[in-house]
């Protein structure tokens, strides 16, 4: 009884492991399409625009905050580099007495914008996460 118990302790975790990578390689799509009931997408597209623009609690990467007589066209130079690398991303310029901010980001996450943070360590050392209000939705 004993042996059988270790047999299926030691096998199961390998079992499971095997079933899992044979469904991944069966399901190798990356892309999702979704099939909408009669009269749902058009109840969804009605929700989603009274609530495109509202904000949420959520975090932002921010690049730099700078000020003095030259800050507003530094802050311009670094939002045009970033936007070489990164061309679709999000990024707001924000005026808070005396500086001006550079953000990126709409993240529901700290965990989100740690990990972009880190992906634009190398170009931004200085950057680091703070909490903003944000705009979770997206066009669908």
């Amino acid at each position: 009884m004993r042996i059988l118990l270790l047999f299926g302790i030691c096998w199961a975790p390998l079992a499971l492991l095997c079933a899992q990578s044979a469904s991944n390689s069966a399901n190798d799509s990356s892309v999702v399409q979704v099939y909408w009931e009669p009269g749902l997408k058009s109840q969804y597209m009605q929700w989603h625009e009274t609530r495109k623009n509202e904000k949420t609690k959520g975090f932002r990467v921010q690049l730099v905050s700078l000020n003095g007589t030259d800050a507003r066209e530094e802050l311009h130079r670094m939002r045009k580099q970033f936007l070489q690398v990164y061309p679709n991303w999000p990024i707001y310029e924000k005026w808070e007495a005396p500086n001006w901010k550079l953000r990126v980001g709409d993240f529901t996450t700290a965990l989100d914008a740690t990990l972009f943070r880190q992906q634009i360590k190398g170009m931004f050392p200085q950057a680091y996460v703070v909490i903003d209000e944000v705009k979770p939705w997206e066009e669908p």
